[in-house]
């Protein structure tokens, strides 16, 4: 039933922070809370579930923690798995080649923003890292590694206002590069990947796109001038007039996948979605429509090669022109 998930859910977060039972592990099992809120509701293990079982039986049998060695430096190290940011509390041995695990760091399953984009994540798990750093030893981390090049960190330290925020105040070593410690080395690492393909400029000698939609009549509609002729491409959408604007975008990414483009949208929802949706989490949302729509928007720019640029302008006014 539903209860007994909620129980056995709460039973393995209670140790996942010792043992390293990731917010990836857990996910299939977090998917069978949606659905029917009755406690006494049935709930069905998928293949899925029961691998994550697997994984969570292993993984008590297997891990241990261990307590803190006085005259080392303790570490905070910032790894990623597959859908986040992931920490390890712990310190190095004297010549690097162990890791004195304290305790693993989790982010949530679920944020309360519908996108969160990488540098929020990695600013969330830097301060849950450090303060949990502080209950247990009573003093910040001395080192913090980072899953970053240096570019990537100037990036983070010049744009990305939660980043700023996360490491305002620390007075130790921020550090980029891993020791060669086996422990660290065998997790699977995922590099951070900060490579932008939006651009802040309008892009020189690219196509300029312009979307609309109706709530009223459905249509998503993306105009572009092809040579001397105006191209428009009209597909139908059901839904609120947000749901047909970010449709018309959508399209418009899918169409021109294969070269640099200027995006001009009337809608500001829509263009701050794009704006914050790449190399970001999204959050499950009731509206499935919606969901779909933002799940492929997401794939469609991340594995975009050429870049873009997007601009809301206020078509609906009552200006001559």
């Amino acid at each position: 039933t539903l209860n007994d998930l909620q129980k056995l859910l709460g039973a393995i977060n209670w140790i996942r922070p010792v043992l390293g039972i990731t917010t990836g592990d857990l996910h299939p099992l977090f998917e069978l809370l949606r659905g029917d809120a009755d406690l006494s509701s049935p709930r069905h293990l998928t293949p899925d579930a029961i691998k994550t079982l697997s994984t969570v039986e292993k993984k008590v049998s297997e891990r241990q923690s261990c307590r803190r060695m006085e005259g080392l430096p303790s570490s905070l190290v910032i790894i990623r798995e597959e859908r986040q940011p992931l920490g390890l509390l712990g310190q190095f041995t004297g010549d690097k080649k162990d890791f004195c695990l304290w305790e693993w760091t989790f982010l949530p399953h679920q944020f309360g923003k519908t996108i969160t984009t990488v540098s929020e994540m990695i600013g969330k798990i830097i301060f849950k890292g450090r303060t949990r750093c502080l209950e247990l030893s009573g003093e910040e981390p001395d080192l913090i590694y980072l899953p970053l090049t240096s570019e990537h960190l100037e990036q983070l330290l010049q744009t990305s206002i939660d980043f700023q925020i996360a490491i305002g105040g620390y007075l130790g070593e921020i550090r980029l590069h891993l020791p060669a410690c086996p422990f660290i080395q065998r997790l699977i690492q995922i590099p951070l990947k900060l490579k932008i393909v939006q651009s802040d400029l309008p892009i020189k000698n690219a196509k300029t796109i312009f979307t609309d939609g109706s709530g009223r009549t459905g249509n998503a509609v993306v105009i572009w001038r092809e040579k001397d002729n105006w191209q428009h491409d009209i597909h139908k959408v059901q839904g609120s007039p947000q749901i047909v604007e970010l449709s018309a975008v959508v399209q418009a990414f899918q169409i021109f996948s294969g070269e640099p483009i200027n995006i001009v949208s009337d809608s500001a929802y829509v263009v701050g979605v794009v704006k914050r949706i790449e190399n970001s989490y999204l959050k499950d949302v009731s509206n499935q429509n919606l969901f779909e729509l933002l799940t492929k928007l997401l794939f469609l720019i991340q594995n975009r090669q050429f870049g873009f640029f997007i601009v809301h302008t206020r078509s609906h006014t009552a200006l001559p022109g």
